[in-house]
């Protein structure tokens, strides 16, 4: 006997694909911060590294795993967006993951172990993207930011979680429990992704040309055309105004062309430059803070440890809230004044330890610190997110007044995987920068 619709209506509900998306959010931050306290013991104890060529290894694994994220993202958003079927590329990225995390676990081999973290990454980025792309298809644009504050609380969630679990259970149970504990995450993972139903928002139907069509829009090459939406669309009105009743000639935005028909409105740049810069922030202070804590302050590894909670565990709280707020108001007034408040708050960070700020010293030194931290942890999520939700509220505008201008399955994979190279480019460039700025200061350099 069949599955009645009823029966099964629950595993195809936006409730329901949410949770989902939202524990692959939690299970990709988790796998790759989870490793970060333990790769020293792994390095010199498992592969039997000389201690003195420990930080470098330490620094070149994760940045070649941030590097291989922003190459991976775009290719991956191109072949994601030409399956009809976002669970395909979900279920065969999280097995390879899941091998990959179990060769991590145990490979003596520091070759091998390149190649499964390479694995991760890519695997990890196609969860990501088509995690975020399967939420866009479901979700509709009234309810993405409390969409978006769930599956952000679980990253928040999976970036304090990993590191703090790793410590604890390889200190108190051992290797190989800790890693079992990782095992588990992406086993309940994909026992989520096996129960979920897509069932996508209708797309308007139309008949998309190919790219050397002349009845076709192009947004590209066509002179005089706008930056704007309204004008894009008032162009297609034009084009096909003589075409018969329902049906639209549109030419499809394939390859290189996608990207430069996003890019010519300022809306979808500004809000990539946002989610780079909240990146850059947040990677600055997790490459700087531990050393700074302890030569400012005295302050050891627990030390260091609370200010990362203080840092994260808002965003847990506040995301959903912050959520249901730019569904109400959208995502420009929260921007800027997460902008305005931490453009003074990232200043006021820097002053304990600094003997041009004598106010700053001592107890007030780490109380100033201390609030500092805090206040980035929270104005900080009103930034996190607006990279996708934006850039998907142009994907919707352009395909609603263009339908079938991103192909028959839409544009939503390569959206998140524009907002995926922002966010690494961010996560590249932060601790250069931080790092950079640090050693200036040590030499003297006034910064």
């Amino acid at each position: 006997m069949g599955i009645t619709p009823k029966r099964v209506s629950w595993r195809a509900s936006q409730s329901f694909t949410v949770a989902t998306v939202a524990i692959g959010c939690f299970g990709h931050l988790y796998l790759s911060t989870f490793i970060v306290p333990i790769l020293p013991y792994m390095l010199e104890v498992r592969m039997n590294l000389d201690p003195s060529q420990i930080q470098a290894m330490t620094s070149a694994i994760l940045a070649t795993y941030a590097f291989t994220e922003l190459i991976a993202s775009p290719v991956i958003g191109h072949y994601a967006d030409k399956i009809s079927s976002r669970k395909i590329p979900l279920l065969v990225g999280l097995c390879i993951e899941l091998v990959a995390t179990v060769a991590v676990a145990t490979t003596r081999n520091l070759p091998l172990f390149f190649f499964a973290r390479l694995l991760q990454a890519i695997s990890g980025m196609v969860l990501w993207i088509v995690g975020c792309a399967t939420m866009a298809d479901i979700v509709g644009t009234e309810n993405m930011g409390k969409a978006t504050g769930i599956t952000t609380a679980a990253v928040s969630a999976g970036s304090l979680a990993g590191p703090m679990m790793a410590g604890i259970l390889v200190e108190t149970v051992g290797y190989w429990q800790a890693w079992s504990l990782s095992i588990l995450v992406l086993v309940v993972d994909l026992v989520m992704r096996l129960m979920m139903i897509e069932n996508p928002r209708p797309r308007p139907i139309t008949l998309a040309t190919s790219e050397n069509t002349d009845k076709s829009v192009d947004f590209t090459s066509r002179e005089g055309s706008s930056d704007s939406d309204t004008s894009a669309a008032d162009d297609c009105h034009e084009q096909t105004n003589l075409l018969p009743p329902r049906i639209r000639e549109v030419k499809e935005q394939k390859g290189i062309h996608f990207y430069i028909c996003l890019s010519r409105h300022p809306r979808f740049l500004t809000a990539q430059y946002s989610y780079m810069l909240y990146s850059l922030l947040l990677a600055s202070l997790e490459a700087t803070l531990p050393l700074h804590v302890q030569s400012t302050f005295g302050w050891g590894s627990f030390g260091a440890g609370m200010m990362f909670l203080a840092l994260q565990a808002p965003g847990i709280v506040l995301s959903p809230i912050v959520g249901w707020l730019r569904d109400r108001v959208g995502t420009r007034h929260p921007t800027w004044i997460a902008f305005a408040v931490l453009t003074p708050d990232i200043w006021l960070l820097g002053t304990p330890g600094d003997a041009r700020f004598p106010w700053a010293m001592g107890e007030r030194g780490w109380a100033v610190y201390t609030a500092s931290v805090i206040f980035i942890g929270v104005f900080s999520n009103l930034l996190n997110g607006v990279g996708m939700m934006e850039s998907k509220h142009v994907v919707d505008e352009l395909e609603t007044s263009n339908p079938g201008i991103f192909g028959p399955h839409g544009g939503y994979s390569r959206v998140c995987a524009t907002s995926s190279m922002s966010w690494s480019v961010g996560m590249l460039l932060g601790p250069i920068i931080s790092g950079c700025k640090s050693s200036l200061q040590e030499r003297g350099v006034a910064v």
